[in-house]
């Protein structure tokens, strides 16, 4: 406990401050540390990212049961939160986010900001699309009948290049964001001032 007292003020003032000691942690451990965080959230990301393209490889093409889609398209929304989770958790780490300067890491992550709005919107019509043709024509081969439904066709291709360009951003940011840059405090005040 520390008690504090004003020197030059005509009332005193005594405060005390009760603090309890903390362990000093060497920057050997904090850096240890992050980066086996970092580690785990990045084979997260691509352990998702596999997963989330093996479920389009087999739910497009393959299934035509109406609660399948269902069930796709939910797993599927919950792998998108995963991976907001898991982006939140390596950008909890640089330098950038613990100063507030996110409108610096929001500039050099749009790409990725952009492909994940991107792919949520193509996934989510293209699995309502199929679930409006199972739905109307039975739960027959309908829901991938695409060559005689043009919109149905463009859902599908806007979809996949969203998937793809969406895939490519994720990788590119789980290995952009382990530069040493992003965790260290030079250099960003000058890109501030630019």
């Amino acid at each position: 406990m520390a008690t504090f007292q004003a020197q030059n003020s005509p009332s005193a003032v005594r405060v005390q401050v009760r603090e309890t000691p903390k362990l000093a942690v060497s920057q050997d451990q904090v850096t240890q540390t992050s980066s086996t965080a970092h580690r785990r959230h990045t084979y997260g990301i691509h352990t998702c990212l596999w997963v989330d393209l093996l479920i389009n490889i087999i739910f497009d093409y393959g299934w035509n049961k109406v609660g399948y889609i269902g069930v796709t398209l939910g797993f599927q929304l919950l792998l998108v939160f995963v991976w907001l989770t898991l982006v939140y958790q390596i950008l909890k780490q640089t330098y950038p986010f613990r100063t507030g300067l996110l409108g610096l890491l929001m500039h050099d992550f749009r790409h990725l900001i952009v492909s994940a709005f991107m792919y949520l919107l193509f996934l989510l019509m293209f699995r309502i699309e199929q679930q409006i043709n199972l739905s109307k024509h039975g739960e027959t081969n309908v829901s991938t009948d695409l060559w005689y439904h043009s919109f149905d066709y463009l859902v599908l291709i806007c979809h996949k290049l969203s998937m793809i360009w969406f895939y490519i951003e994720l990788s590119n940011f789980s290995f952009a964001v382990s530069s040493p840059m992003y965790f260290k405090q030079d250099g960003w005040l000058e890109r501030l001032t630019q």
